[in-house]
């Protein structure tokens, strides 16, 4: 299998974050009912950094933010923050009075996914009561979120995967574990055979997160995810 370059993920990633416009600005988030997009993404790796600004960001922020990225040096450690952050910050706060932001780490499936260690089914309409109590806004939009794949334990659904957005291109992987269920390993095996299910349909599994989300980050320690660049989402 050959395995894209990590600024190529990048730009998939971001494609299939957000809804673009003509001139590749964002309109909103890749949701059904999608909430408007951020201000600023800035999708880094060690190849480079890409970017993409709202599509009514004014013409001033933009060239100043334009200018800010394009002097940033690829990252050679994307655990440090870019050296342009405060000044991008700076600029978005003036314009709107403040500015936050949310980073973490992008991932890749590796080619040999561990074989999953529980039983995991599909989730189609036809069974989709098993997630409708718990999670209804996914029951609702399940045909968008497919692939989705789930553990059931007990009686009741223990932990599931499904598409939290999707391309033609990719798809990223949603996850959850009910409180109950958390320890046993269920995370680590929808994930991976979500993974599967998102090859079979020739498009690439993505996985990513918040740095301060623990538990996510531990999950892709169990599945040997590959670190391919940080995301920085600045609202």
């Amino acid at each position: 299998m050959t395995t894209a370059r990590d600024l190529d993920l990048m730009r998939i990633q971001a494609s299939k974050l957000y809804l673009l416009d003509e001139r590749n600005r964002m309109l909103a988030v890749n949701e059904p009912d999608p909430p408007p997009a951020p201000r600023l993404f800035l999708g880094r790796t060690l190849e480079g950094d890409i970017w993409l600004f709202r599509h009514d960001l004014p013409k001033p922020l933009n060239d100043t933010l334009e200018t800010l990225l394009r002097a940033e040096p690829a990252a050679t450690d994307l655990a440090q923050p870019p050296r342009c952050l405060a000044a991008v910050q700076a600029a978005l706060a003036i314009d709107n009075g403040s500015s936050t932001i949310e980073t973490g780490p992008a991932w890749r499936f590796p080619d040999d996914l561990p074989s999953p260690q529980h039983a995991v089914i599909p989730i189609t309409a036809a069974n989709e009561a098993v997630v409708r109590d718990v999670f209804p806004v996914l029951a609702d939009h399940l045909p968008w979120r497919q692939p989705c794949l789930a553990i059931v334990a007990d009686g009741r659904l223990a932990s599931i995967c499904y598409s939290a957005r999707n391309s033609i291109q990719a798809a990223e992987a949603g996850v959850d574990t009910l409180e109950p269920f958390r320890g046993r390993g269920y995370a680590a095996s929808v994930a991976a055979t979500w993974a599967s299910a998102v090859r079979a349909e020739g498009r690439i599994p993505l996985y990513s997160t918040s740095w301060h989300n623990v538990a996510s980050q531990s999950v892709a320690r169990k599945l040997g995810l590959i670190l391919y660049g940080e995301d920085l989402v600045f609202e």
